[in-house]
């Protein structure tokens, strides 16, 4: 029993490790996904307008 108790505490930090990673991943997603969009209308906007 001793041994699973101290398997967690070593893993502990290695698993820490992994969800702030995905979370960073994540929101680096989100943020890309933001700045695509933003700059997607842009790019239709500057279209529209070479269009006319």
């Amino acid at each position: 029993m001793a041994n699973v108790a101290l398997k967690n505490i070593v893993e502990a930090p290695a698993v820490a490790n992994i969800r702030e990673s995905a979370s960073r991943i994540w929101l680096a997603g989100l943020g890309a996904v933001a700045k695509t969009q933003e700059e997607g209308e842009k790019l239709f906007q500057s279209l529209v307008e070479e269009g006319e």
